[in-house]
């Protein structure tokens, strides 16, 4: 949907306006996840993430009560649901419907993500180092003049053409995992060390370029864990072995030179500011108990989030989906999504007597945790692209638990 709004601006003009481009994803999304399972919803096999995810949703759609009552603005609140909930309809999706699914489909579903990713970043690097003309007009319209200079917005951040860095550091991440774990499991994906470097080139690049700094740290940790415990292949090791070499030697020199091109420059910055991230996160904890401590049950849905700037009451800004959601559903909504969390990581580590279910946990525990720990940095699990992919990761979870013994086609 997002390369139709691009198209659509480029041949036509026309601005797609964020409100369509919600409601279009939701729908294509809902449509293709329909389709891909192939059969009507099944509701009469439920887990305890069913019931917990249940009452998240439950509690952002009454928090409108918090709404009115601090006369905050409906027009967020739908928003809120716009951002926070729709995606959710991927996990139901996925958690409800054919229990005959399987692991081929499942694989197939995770070659779209990372065909799609790999796609995105290839565009989007272009877009990048040469950027076209046409492509700085429509981001531009997309930002609807919040960016009063053009050189702003080209600060060494790559945007391609979902124009948020933060997805596409995320999702530059999350399909390392995906792209590893093909590799290994999936026989109909069979590809030369010489095109799996260069991907994985390609996803450290969407990684660095986006300068998610969360999407970093992320990237490094995994990195450091193929590195020193998972040994089960040579080149893989030697591959992550030099990417981390050159990493440490990248960000110890750009510290001390001095540099006049931005793309280096922002690097140095955004290197330099790892120390103050949290801190930057820990100041928002006061204010998020202030909110609290007036108001246990929160503000309401979407009134403590970035797409709150466009209300007329409510004025903090979260860069926490924790605390985001701390402050807009209470005290009841944050051990909510604490439940869905933990809840989500005991259902990953558990064993299954299916070898293919073990396989395809461990990768979702990777990716879950990637996305748990870019939600104390961002609100990656709100923004769009990449809510959608995590709801859905969490409901092909929950299906490993509920299908039935039917692991490849036949």
């Amino acid at each position: 949907m997002f390369v139709l709004s691009f198209l659509a601006y480029v041949f036509f003009g026309i601005n797609i306006q964020n409100g369509i481009i919600s409601f279009a994803l939701l729908f294509s999304t809902y449509i293709t996840l329909f389709i891909f399972s192939n059969k009507k919803l099944h509701l009469s096999t439920y887990t305890l993430l069913d019931f917990v995810v249940f009452l998240y949703v439950f509690l952002s759609l009454i928090s409108i009560f918090q709404v009115y009552y601090f006369n905050n603005s409906f027009l967020v609140y739908l928003k809120g649901i716009s951002y926070c909930l729709f995606p959710i309809i991927g996990y139901f999706v996925f958690s409800f419907s054919n229990f005959e699914l399987n692991i081929d489909k499942i694989n197939t579903y995770l070659k779209f993500i990372l065909l799609t990713t790999i796609f995105t970043l290839v565009i989007g690097i272009y877009f990048y180092f040469f950027t076209p003309g046409i492509y700085v007009e429509y981001v531009l319209s997309v930002y609807e003049g919040l960016i009063i200079d053009q050189d702003l917005l080209f600060m060494a951040r790559l945007l391609s053409y979902f124009g948020d860095p933060t997805v596409l550091g995320n999702i530059s991440v999350i399909s390392l995992p995906i792209l590893i774990y093909l590799r290994r499991y999936d026989e109909k994906f069979q590809i030369s060390n010489i095109l799996y470097l260069l991907l994985f080139i390609i996803l450290f690049s969407g990684t660095v370029l986006s300068f998610a700094r969360s999407a970093w740290v992320a990237f490094f940790l995994y990195v450091l864990y193929l590195l020193v415990i998972d040994n089960k292949y040579f080149f893989l090791r030697i591959s992550t072995a030099i990417f981390l070499i050159l990493l440490i030697l990248l960000s110890t020199q750009l510290k001390n030179l001095e540099l006049d091109n931005m793309l280096l420059l922002e690097l140095q910055k955004r290197i330099e500011s790892l120390d103050s991230a949290f801190d930057e996160r820990n100041s928002q904890i006061e204010y998020a108990i202030s909110i609290i401590s007036n108001s246990p049950l929160g503000v309401g849905l979407g009134q403590a989030g970035h797409k709150s700037f466009s209300g007329d009451t409510f004025k903090g800004v979260f860069d926490n989906n924790y605390l985001r959601v701390f402050a807009e559903l209470g005290i009841l909504g944050f051990f909510s999504l604490l439940l869905v969390v933990f809840i989500s990581v005991y259902m990953s580590i558990r064993k299954s007597i299916h070898s293919a279910f073990n396989n395809l946990r461990n990768v979702l525990l990777v990716i879950l945790l990637i996305f748990y720990f870019q939600a104390i940095g961002s609100n990656i699990l709100d923004l769009h692209y990449s809510s959608f992919l995590f709801w859905s990761f969490l409901g092909i979870l929950n299906w490993t638990y509920k299908c039935r013994p039917i692991l490849y086609s036949k």
